[in-house]
C-alpha cells in the first residue's frame, strides 16, 4: 500500500500541530517522520497553527491542504495515503464537469468529518470528499472518540458526519455528487435550505447562534409552514429564543406567519398559530380575531389561546397608569 506514495507529484509538507493529548500525538509524530523516510517529497514538522481541534496533521500541497485529527489505520490508511498524495497534484480526480464546478467556487468552504476507526462507510466517504479538496475546499477528518466534546456541539449521532462550513450537517453514505451539491449551496449562501437541513439534523443551537448574528428572522418564519415536522419544530423553538433575546427584531417575523396562517394545511396552520403566540404582542389580536371567525375543531380552540395568552402577556407587560398620586 505504501507504494502509493511513489505518485506524488510535488512536494509535500506534513506540519504536526501539538494540543493536548500527548499518546495521540505521539502516534501522530510517529506517522510522520515514518512517512517522510519513506518519500524524499515529503517534509516532516512540528508547529504551532490556529485550528479549532488539535494535534492534527496538516498535508499542504501547492495549493490545497487537508487536516487529520485521526490516525489512519485499518481501512482508513488507503485513503489518507491518497489524500496525501492528492495535495501534491494540482488536478482533480473527478469529471471535467465537476472539475468546472469545482473551480466555479470562489469562498472558502472547510469541511469537518467526523469518523470512527470500525466504521465500514467512513473511508469511501473520506476518499470522495478528498476528492473535491481544491484552492477553495479543505478537508479536516476528526476521529469522534478522541474529540467527544464536538459530539454534543454538532449533535453527532452517526458517522460519517459532515460539517460544511457549520452551516450544513450531512450523514451516512454520500455520494460525490451530493457532496459537491451541498458544498454548493454554502457557497452560493442559500440560507433557507441550509437552516432546514441544519434544524432537520437537530443543529437548533447552532442555528440560534447564526440567526442571532445574521438576522434570519424572516428565513425562520418561512420555515415553520416547512412539511417537515423537525424543521417546523425547530424554526418555532429558534424563534422563541430570538424573541426572549430581543422581542423588536423578531417582529420582522410577524407578517410573514400571519401570511402563512391563511394558507397552508391544519397540522402547520396550527405551528403557525403556536409561534405567533410565543413571539406576537397586541398589534396581531385584530386579525386573529377575524381568522377565528371563520375557524372551527382544533383550529378555532388554538386560536382561542393565542389570542388569550397574547393579550395576558401585553397585559403584564403594560406600565402601570398614574391617576391622582396613586398607581393602579
Amino acid at each position: 500500500m505504501w507504494e502509493i506514495l511513489e505518485t506524488i507529484e510535488s512536494e509535500i509538507v506534513i506540519r504536526l500541530v501539538p494540543g493536548g493529548k500527548e499518546e495521540f500525538f505521539e502516534r501522530l509524530r510517529k506517522l510522520g517522520e515514518k512517512l517522510s523516510n519513506i518519500s524524499d517529497k515529503i517534509e516532516f514538522t512540528i508547529g504551532d497553527e490556529e485550528l479549532e481541534i488539535k494535534p492534527a496533521m496538516l498535508l499542504i500541497g501547492r495549493n490545497k491542504r487537508m487536516i487529520y485529527s485521526f490516525y489512519p489505520e485499518g481501512k482508513e490508511k488507503e485513503p489518507f495515503l491518497r489524500n496525501l498524495v492528492r495535495v501534491s497534484s494540482e488536478s482533480l480526480e473527478v469529471t471535467e464537469k465537476f472539475a468546472e464546478r469545482i473551480k466555479a467556487i470562489d469562498k472558502d468552504i472547510n469541511i469537518k468529518i467526523f469518523i470512527t476507526e470500525f466504521c465500514p462507510v467512513c473511508p469511501g466517504v473520506v476518499d470522495r470528499t478528498g476528492r473535491l479538496v481544491s484552492e477553495h475546499i479543505s478537508l479536516h477528518v476528526i476521529d469522534i472518540p478522541s474529540f467527544m466534546e464536538f459530539e454534543e456541539r454538532y449533535e453527532i449521532t452517526a458517522t460519517p458526519t459532515l460539517i460544511i462550513n457549520d452551516e450544513a450537517k450531512l450523514e451516512g453514505k454520500l455520494s460525490l455528487k451530493e457532496i459537491l451539491e451541498w458544498i454548493e449551496k454554502v457557497a452560493r449562501g442559500d440560507k433557507k435550505e441550509l437552516i432546514a437541513n441544519m434544524l432537520e439534523k437537530g443543529m437548533l443551537e447552532n442555528v440560534i447562534e447564526i440567526a442571532g448574528r445574521e438576522g434570519l428572522e424572516e428565513t425562520l418564519a418561512e420555515l415553520v409552514s416547512n412539511s417537515r415536522m423537525r424543521v417546523r419544530m425547530g424554526a418555532m423553538a429558534a424563534l422563541e429564543d430570538l424573541h426572549s433575546v430581543d422581542p423588536e427584531k423578531i417582529k420582522k417575523a410577524i407578517p410573514i406567519l400571519l401570511e402563512k396562517l391563511k394558507t397552508g394545511e391544519e397540522n402547520i396552520r396550527g405551528d403557525v398559530i403556536y409561534a405567533l403566540e410565543k413571539i406576537a404582542d397586541g398589534d396581531v389580536i385584530e386579525e386573529l380575531e377575524e381568522e377565528l371567525k371563520n375557524s372551527e375543531g382544533n383550529i378555532k380552540d388554538a386560536l382561542e389561546d393565542a389570542i388569550s395568552s397574547i393579550k395576558k402577556r401585553n397585559n403584564s407587560q403594560s406600565p402601570p397608569v398614574k391617576t391622582g398620586g396613586l398607581f393602579c
